[in-house]
């Protein structure tokens, strides 16, 4: 059974005054800023290392047939 938290929240929050309310809000908000900053502003997706060799090439110098 999922669960919601705004569900959960919803009965405590409505309970809270007013302006201890608009501190919540105002904390949550900035934590959410600074999450959305945390995760785009990471290093961009690292570049794949090169293909040592495909799949059909050899890794092996041919000899020389004797």
């Amino acid at each position: 059974m999922p669960w919601n938290a705004t569900a959960l929240i919803s009965p405590t929050v409505t309970s809270l005054s007013a302006p201890v309310r608009a501190d919540l809000v105002e904390q949550i908000q900035a934590l959410s800023a600074e999450l959305l900053t945390l995760t785009t502003t990471k290093q961009g997706t690292k570049p794949r290392p090169a293909i040592r060799a495909k799949p059909n090439d050899s890794t092996k110098q041919p000899k020389r047939a004797s």
